[in-house]
């Protein structure tokens, strides 16, 4: 089976598996990538898509992705196949494709650290927000302050008198 088919194929299944959707259609999932694409995708674009007719830009994969809720390597599922043809003839075995998806980095490691810097970044966002509020607090007593100084300086003139 061709690359192309086989992520058409995830398209599909992924756009008759939408729980938001009763089942989206091939005009909503076209209407749905035009906010990404800055023009909508035609019925016929998206039936050649999930046919495995046409390839696709790194842009048209990332908006697929998010308009489907879902990420792109889950797009690029190629393990399904015992062999996908690349554009070239070559073919790659299941053993092939599944090198391609080992990564370096533990994707549930790499989760946990996001999550972590995502509280982080909450808790500075607070701790700004905070110190903000009181510095607009030391503002205002300085800016009361000094228009009370022309009183004080003069009733300290007037006691000396005394």
């Amino acid at each position: 089976m061709r690359v192309e088919e086989v992520i058409g194929q995830r398209i599909q299944e992924l756009r008759k598996a939408r729980s938001s959707d009763k089942e989206m259609t091939q005009e909503r999932l076209g209407a749905l990538l035009a906010p990404l694409l800055g023009k909508p995708w035609s019925r016929q674009a998206v039936s050649a898509a999930e046919a495995g007719k046409r390839a696709f830009t790194a842009a048209e994969v990332v908006a697929l992705a998010s308009v489907l809720e879902t990420t792109v390597d889950d797009l690029f599922d190629l393990r399904r196949q015992g062999e996908v043809t690349m554009p070239s003839g070559a073919s790659l075995q299941t053993v092939d494709l599944e090198k391609l998806r080992q990564s370096a980095v533990d994707n549930d490691q790499l989760r946990d650290v996001l999550a972590k810097v995502a509280v982080l970044l909450r808790e500075s966002t607070l701790a700004s927000d905070r110190i903000m509020h009181q510095a607009a607090l030391a503002s205002d007593v300085a800016r009361h302050a000094q228009s009370m100084l022309p009183d004080i300086l003069r009733y300290l003139e007037s006691e000396g008198e005394a």
